[in-house]
C-alpha cells in the first residue's frame, strides 16, 4: 500500500496537478465528446431522422463594449477581469427522411457567445 503512494506522488510530482487537469480537459473535448456524439448521435422524430457528426468548439470571445473590438478572451485575462472562460460547442448535424422544404433551420445571428466588457 505504502508504493501505491510513493506512485502517486511520484506522478504528481513528474506532471503536477494544473497539467493532469489541462490533459484530463483537453483529451475529453478531442477525443471523449467527438466518441460519444459518434456512440449515439442519432435519433428519430416522425418521419424525420437526423445524425449528429462532428463537434467543435471555438475559442471563448469578449466584445470591447467600449470599442466594440472582438477577440479572443485568454483563461489569465478572463480570471483577472472576473470573467467566465468559456468556449462554445457546436455540432454538425444530418437531416434525412423529410424534403428540405419541410423544415426550416434558424441559425443564431452570432453563433458565439461572446462577453460585452463595460469600461468605467
Amino acid at each position: 500500500m505504502e508504493n501505491s503512494w510513493k506512485i502517486i506522488d511520484s506522478y504528481f510530482n513528474e506532471k503536477g496537478l494544473v497539467k493532469i487537469q489541462i490533459e484530463s480537459y483537453d483529451y475529453f473535448l478531442e477525443t471523449v465528446l467527438q466518441k460519444i456524439v459518434h456512440d449515439y448521435g442519432s435519433f428519430t422524430i416522425g418521419d424525420l431522422s437526423v445524425s449528429c457528426k462532428s463537434v467543435y468548439i471555438t475559442p471563448p470571445q469578449v466584445i470591447e463594449t467600449n470599442t466594440g473590438e472582438i477577440r479572443n478572451l485568454l483563461p489569465n485575462e478572463a480570471r483577472m477581469r472576473s470573467l467566465t472562460y468559456s468556449a462554445p460547442v457546436f455540432m454538425d448535424m444530418e437531416k434525412n427522411g423529410v424534403p428540405n422544404d419541410e423544415i426550416i433551420i434558424t441559425k443564431p445571428k452570432n453563433p458565439t457567445p461572446t462577453y460585452h466588457v463595460f469600461h468605467r
